[in-house]
């Protein structure tokens, strides 16, 4: 994880970068805007955030905020996702190799998410593929993006998640039970 004089270090080579950068801003804010990057950076593994930061100087003219950092962060160090046409023929393959009465095992997470949510039963005798598939793709996207809204999520955010979540469910079971 990135410790506070590595971001340090960073935002140096980031404000070399970009000269124009808080020329007009006192330093104060600037000051309070590096703790801020200090902060919010902190639980991404340095290597992988030095990274993004040189690929983010290489590809673009404007200083980069704290979520195109997390962005480009977590996309070089999560997973790569094939895209949903791909994922729809292994689906297909598994219709072949498995058949109507055995239940497939998928490599990919996502796609055993999105198999299991739309039933494997149903998915071997849909009648109209071109719905089925297009169906899957939606729902393959979706997926997608859920596990990388996740991925970027502020470990702070994280647990106020689980601790509410964990409120609701324990809420419904006594709502349930009166």
């Amino acid at each position: 994880m990135a410790r506070p004089e590595e971001i340090e270090k960073i935002w140096v080579a980031l404000c070399a970068s970009y000269p124009t950068f808080g020329k007009e801003t006192d330093p104060e804010r600037l000051s309070q805007t590096l703790n801020i990057y200090e902060r919010l950076l902190a639980d991404l593994p340095i290597e992988a955030l030095e990274a993004a930061v040189m690929q983010h100087i290489a590809e673009s003219r404007f200083f980069p905020t704290v979520a195109e950092l997390r962005t480009k962060t977590m996309i070089l160090i999560g997973p790569r996702r094939p895209s949903a046409m791909e994922a729809w023929g292994d689906v297909r393959k598994a219709f072949s190799r498995y058949g109507r009465y055995r239940q497939p095992e998928f490599e990919n997470p996502i796609v055993a998410k999105v198999v299991e949510s739309m039933g494997w039963v149903s998915l071997c005798d849909g009648e109209n593929e071109a719905a089925d598939r297009s169906r899957f793709i939606q729902a393959y996207e979706i997926f997608c993006r859920r596990e990388q809204e996740d991925v970027l999520l502020l470990p702070e955010v994280r647990r106020f998640l689980t601790g509410y979540n964990k409120i609701a469910i324990e809420d419904k079971d006594r709502r349930r039970n009166v």
